[in-house]
Protein backbone atom coordinates (compact mmCIF):
# COMPACT_ATOMS: atom_id res chain seq x y z
CA UNK A 1 0.00 0.00 0.00
CA UNK A 2 2.81 2.41 0.88
CA UNK A 3 4.57 1.67 -2.40
CA UNK A 4 1.33 2.08 -4.36
CA UNK A 5 0.71 5.52 -2.87
CA UNK A 6 4.31 6.71 -3.19
CA UNK A 7 4.51 5.52 -6.81
CA UNK A 8 1.81 7.96 -7.91
CA UNK A 9 2.57 11.62 -7.47
CA UNK A 10 -1.08 12.66 -7.57
CA UNK A 11 -1.78 10.51 -4.51
CA UNK A 12 0.97 12.19 -2.51
CA UNK A 13 -0.77 15.53 -3.03
CA UNK A 14 -4.06 14.31 -1.58
CA UNK A 15 -4.77 14.52 2.15
CA UNK A 16 -6.50 11.15 2.32
CA UNK A 17 -3.54 9.31 0.82
CA UNK A 18 -1.08 11.21 2.98
CA UNK A 19 -2.87 9.96 6.10
CA UNK A 20 -3.12 6.41 4.75
CA UNK A 21 0.58 6.47 3.85
CA UNK A 22 1.50 7.55 7.38
CA UNK A 23 -0.72 4.81 8.82
CA UNK A 24 0.89 2.22 6.55
CA UNK A 25 4.42 3.23 7.57
CA UNK A 26 3.53 3.20 11.28
CA UNK A 27 1.76 -0.15 10.79
CA UNK A 28 4.92 -1.68 9.32
CA UNK A 29 7.00 -0.40 12.25
CA UNK A 30 4.45 -1.71 14.76
CA UNK A 31 4.15 -5.09 13.03
CA UNK A 32 7.91 -5.57 13.08
CA UNK A 33 7.96 -4.78 16.80
CA UNK A 34 5.12 -7.23 17.50
CA UNK A 35 6.61 -10.01 15.36
CA UNK A 36 9.80 -9.95 17.44
CA UNK A 37 7.79 -10.98 20.52
CA UNK A 38 10.26 -11.72 23.35
CA UNK A 39 13.44 -11.39 21.30
CA UNK A 40 14.15 -7.74 22.28
CA UNK A 41 13.71 -8.48 26.00
CA UNK A 42 16.88 -8.28 28.16
CA UNK A 43 18.87 -11.54 28.30
CA UNK A 44 19.19 -11.26 32.07
CA UNK A 45 15.38 -11.37 32.36
CA UNK A 46 13.38 -9.56 35.00
CA UNK A 47 13.57 -9.87 38.78
CA UNK A 48 16.45 -12.27 38.32
CA UNK A 49 14.31 -14.70 36.29
CA UNK A 50 15.33 -15.76 32.80
CA UNK A 51 12.83 -15.18 29.98
CA UNK A 52 12.53 -17.81 27.26
CA UNK A 53 13.44 -16.34 23.89
CA UNK A 54 14.89 -13.12 25.31
CA UNK A 55 18.02 -12.08 23.41
CA UNK A 56 18.19 -8.30 23.81
CA UNK A 57 18.91 -5.59 26.34
CA UNK A 58 17.26 -2.54 27.87
CA UNK A 59 17.74 -0.54 24.65
CA UNK A 60 16.11 -3.13 22.36
CA UNK A 61 13.29 -3.56 24.87
CA UNK A 62 12.63 0.20 24.90
CA UNK A 63 12.82 0.25 21.09
CA UNK A 64 10.12 -2.42 20.85
CA UNK A 65 7.89 -0.58 23.30
CA UNK A 66 8.34 2.62 21.29
CA UNK A 67 7.46 0.92 18.00
CA UNK A 68 4.14 -0.40 19.28
CA UNK A 69 2.79 2.95 20.50
CA UNK A 70 2.97 5.01 17.30
CA UNK A 71 0.19 3.79 15.05
CA UNK A 72 -3.00 4.23 17.07
CA UNK A 73 -3.01 8.05 16.87
CA UNK A 74 -3.17 7.80 13.09
CA UNK A 75 -6.73 6.56 13.60
CA UNK A 76 -7.63 9.90 15.16
CA UNK A 77 -6.29 11.71 12.10
CA UNK A 78 -8.27 9.45 9.78
CA UNK A 79 -11.45 9.81 11.84
CA UNK A 80 -11.00 13.59 11.85
CA UNK A 81 -10.63 13.49 8.07
CA UNK A 82 -13.89 11.54 7.72
CA UNK A 83 -15.73 14.08 9.88
CA UNK A 84 -14.47 17.06 7.92
CA UNK A 85 -15.25 15.56 4.51
CA UNK A 86 -18.58 13.86 5.24
CA UNK A 87 -20.16 15.92 8.00
CA UNK A 88 -18.88 19.34 6.94
CA UNK A 89 -18.31 18.85 3.20
CA UNK A 90 -14.70 20.00 3.19
CA UNK A 91 -12.89 20.04 -0.16
CA UNK A 92 -9.27 19.15 -0.85
CA UNK A 93 -8.07 22.77 -0.77
CA UNK A 94 -9.62 23.25 2.68
CA UNK A 95 -8.05 20.01 3.92
CA UNK A 96 -4.63 21.12 2.70
CA UNK A 97 -4.93 24.38 4.60
CA UNK A 98 -5.74 22.43 7.77
CA UNK A 99 -3.27 19.61 7.15
CA UNK A 100 -1.14 20.37 10.20
CA UNK A 101 -4.19 19.87 12.43
CA UNK A 102 -4.71 16.51 10.75
CA UNK A 103 -1.06 15.62 11.37
CA UNK A 104 -1.20 16.83 14.97
CA UNK A 105 -2.59 13.59 16.52
CA UNK A 106 0.24 11.63 14.89
CA UNK A 107 2.79 14.01 16.40
CA UNK A 108 1.20 13.53 19.82
CA UNK A 109 1.51 9.76 19.37
CA UNK A 110 5.20 10.02 18.50
CA UNK A 111 5.81 12.41 21.42
CA UNK A 112 4.10 10.03 23.87
CA UNK A 113 6.08 7.10 22.49
CA UNK A 114 9.34 9.00 23.08
CA UNK A 115 8.23 10.13 26.55
CA UNK A 116 7.45 6.53 27.47
CA UNK A 117 10.96 5.25 26.70
CA UNK A 118 12.16 5.40 30.36
CA UNK A 119 9.19 3.25 31.41
CA UNK A 120 9.21 0.47 28.82
CA UNK A 121 10.07 -2.93 30.24
CA UNK A 122 9.45 -6.67 29.82
CA UNK A 123 5.91 -8.01 29.95
CA UNK A 124 4.73 -11.55 29.29
CA UNK A 125 5.21 -11.64 25.51
CA UNK A 126 6.79 -8.30 24.60
CA UNK A 127 8.15 -5.04 25.95
CA UNK A 128 5.79 -2.21 26.82
CA UNK A 129 4.82 -0.15 29.87
CA UNK A 130 4.53 -2.63 32.76
CA UNK A 131 1.98 -2.48 35.54
CA UNK A 132 2.27 -3.64 39.19
CA UNK A 133 3.68 -6.02 40.35
CA UNK A 134 6.11 -5.63 37.41
CA UNK A 135 6.35 -1.88 38.13
CA UNK A 136 6.25 0.25 41.24
CA UNK A 137 3.32 2.34 40.02
CA UNK A 138 0.49 2.05 37.54
CA UNK A 139 0.65 5.76 36.62
CA UNK A 140 3.08 5.31 33.66
CA UNK A 141 0.83 2.60 32.21
CA UNK A 142 -2.20 4.87 32.60
CA UNK A 143 -0.44 7.82 30.97
CA UNK A 144 1.33 6.06 28.12
CA UNK A 145 -0.90 3.07 27.43
CA UNK A 146 -4.41 2.72 28.83
CA UNK A 147 -5.55 6.36 28.58
CA UNK A 148 -4.32 6.97 24.99
CA UNK A 149 -5.91 3.71 23.82
CA UNK A 150 -9.21 4.50 25.55
CA UNK A 151 -9.32 8.06 24.17
CA UNK A 152 -8.47 6.89 20.65
CA UNK A 153 -11.17 4.20 20.70
CA UNK A 154 -13.71 6.70 22.05
CA UNK A 155 -12.86 9.32 19.41
CA UNK A 156 -12.85 6.86 16.50
CA UNK A 157 -16.15 5.31 17.62
CA UNK A 158 -17.83 8.67 18.18
CA UNK A 159 -16.64 9.92 14.80
CA UNK A 160 -18.02 6.91 12.93
CA UNK A 161 -21.36 7.21 14.74
CA UNK A 162 -21.57 10.90 13.78
CA UNK A 163 -20.70 10.07 10.18
CA UNK A 164 -23.40 7.41 10.00
CA UNK A 165 -25.98 9.74 11.60
CA UNK A 166 -25.07 12.44 9.07
CA UNK A 167 -25.54 10.11 6.13
CA UNK A 168 -28.73 8.65 7.60
CA UNK A 169 -30.21 12.13 7.95
CA UNK A 170 -30.50 12.19 4.14
CA UNK A 171 -28.87 15.60 3.73
CA UNK A 172 -26.26 15.85 1.03
CA UNK A 173 -22.94 16.23 2.86
CA UNK A 174 -20.63 16.85 -0.07
CA UNK A 175 -20.02 16.18 -3.73
CA UNK A 176 -16.95 14.07 -3.16
CA UNK A 177 -16.38 10.39 -2.65
CA UNK A 178 -14.67 8.18 -0.07
CA UNK A 179 -13.72 5.36 -2.39
CA UNK A 180 -10.60 3.26 -2.90
CA UNK A 181 -9.05 5.90 -5.17
CA UNK A 182 -9.74 8.33 -2.34
CA UNK A 183 -9.05 11.74 -3.78
CA UNK A 184 -11.23 13.48 -1.23
CA UNK A 185 -13.75 11.23 0.28
CA UNK A 186 -17.28 10.33 -0.47
CA UNK A 187 -19.24 9.76 -3.63
CA UNK A 188 -22.63 11.16 -2.75
CA UNK A 189 -25.33 12.12 -5.22
CA UNK A 190 -27.97 11.68 -2.54
CA UNK A 191 -31.25 13.49 -2.74
CA UNK A 192 -33.88 13.41 -0.07
CA UNK A 193 -36.43 11.81 -2.34
CA UNK A 194 -34.22 8.97 -3.54
CA UNK A 195 -34.99 6.53 -0.74
CA UNK A 196 -33.51 3.42 -2.35
CA UNK A 197 -30.21 5.14 -3.02
CA UNK A 198 -30.24 6.57 0.50
CA UNK A 199 -30.76 3.13 2.03
CA UNK A 200 -27.93 1.65 -0.04
CA UNK A 201 -25.67 4.50 1.02
CA UNK A 202 -26.54 4.02 4.68
CA UNK A 203 -25.76 0.30 4.45
CA UNK A 204 -22.47 0.99 2.67
CA UNK A 205 -21.42 3.59 5.24
CA UNK A 206 -22.42 1.32 8.13
CA UNK A 207 -20.37 -1.54 6.68
CA UNK A 208 -17.31 0.64 6.13
CA UNK A 209 -17.56 2.17 9.60
CA UNK A 210 -18.01 -1.27 11.19
CA UNK A 211 -15.03 -2.72 9.28
CA UNK A 212 -12.86 0.26 10.21
CA UNK A 213 -13.75 0.06 13.91
CA UNK A 214 -13.58 -3.74 14.06
CA UNK A 215 -10.01 -3.74 12.74
CA UNK A 216 -9.10 -1.08 15.28
CA UNK A 217 -10.76 -2.92 18.18
CA UNK A 218 -9.06 -6.21 17.30
CA UNK A 219 -5.63 -4.57 17.28
CA UNK A 220 -6.13 -2.78 20.59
Amino acid sequence: LSYHIMSKRKYLKQMYHQIILAMSIFDVITDIGLLLLRTPMPRDGMFGMKIDGANGNDFTCALQGFSVDDVMFCNISLSFYYLLVINYGWKENQLQKAKYWLYFPMLIGVALAFAGIPFYGPLTFMCHVPVPPLAESQIPALVFSFTPVALTIFYATTSMVLVYVKVRSGRKPSDTSLDASGSSGWRSNVTTGNNSHQIRLEVEVAKQAFAYLLGFYICW
